[in-house]
């Protein structure tokens, strides 16, 4: 069940055997001021499992808008409450520079979890 608050878009989530697939209902904005990924788990941005109306993720789908993309970076075992986010420019394959503001920038990130 969702968190109260979270409106369903398309009908998510929606389950799948015991998990569920879901999406943040106006999709996942990028920050006001991006931090560049400098490890596996520090800089980026961070999805939340409550942005789609889950407890916990367990895997998240790489996502584009045309102008960025969304990676997820730190690799998830077992459920997580968040997952980092590297968002790269798609013209030229690079990451997103340091403090770029990304907060315009909104992406539909499939994420499965519970």
């Amino acid at each position: 069940m969702p968190y109260p608050g979270v409106q369903n878009l398309l009908g998510y989530p929606i389950s799948v055997g015991g998990k569920r697939l879901a999406l943040a209902p106006n999709g996942h904005a990028g920050p006001a001021s991006y931090s560049v990924v400098t490890s596996p788990t520090a800089g980026g941005d961070v999805l939340y499992a409550s942005e789609c109306g889950l407890k916990w993720i367990d895997f998240v789908v790489g996502a584009t808008n045309g102008t960025h993309r969304v990676l997820p970076t730190n690799p998830t075992r077992g459920p997580v409450t968040s997952v980092q986010l590297k968002w790269v420019v798609e013209a030229t394959g690079a990451e997103a520079a340091g403090a770029a503001n990304l907060s315009t920038s909104v992406v539909s990130v499939l994420v499965i979890g519970e």
